[in-house]
């Protein structure tokens, strides 16, 4: 959880993946504030980490660009999470990677019910 004292950090950095996002889909701040709703001022200032974007525009935002959330909040995907799984995953042959799954859903079945 994002602590209050980085919010304002945190924003910025949201803001700043947004404006790389939508630049990298050749889209302006006016076009994205048109398909949001918004005035392309409220774009610019979200986008500047100047205020907090809410929740139901974050959901918008990756829809309009066609992006995944994680994209936005890399810090939150389970991949960069548990890259070291990935890593380990990786190291192991493909035929007994494919077993280690198996033997994990089975685990997981087990504990979930």
């Amino acid at each position: 959880m994002i602590q209050v004292k980085n919010a304002a950090s945190a924003d910025m950095k949201l803001g700043e993946r947004v404006k790389k996002q939508r630049l990298s889909k050749g889209m302006t701040q006016t076009e994205l504030a048109r398909r949001l709703g918004v005035t392309p001022g409220a774009v610019s200032r979200f986008e500047a980490g100047e205020t907090m974007i809410g929740v139901r525009t974050l959901l918008d935002i990756v829809e309009i660009l066609g992006i995944g959330i994680e994209d936005l909040l890399p810090e939150y995907s389970l991949k960069t999470k548990y890259s070291y799984l990935y890593e380990l995953m990786e190291a192991i042959p493909e035929a007994k990677r494919d077993k280690l799954v198996e033997g994990f859903k089975t685990t997981l079945e087990a504990v979930t019910d």
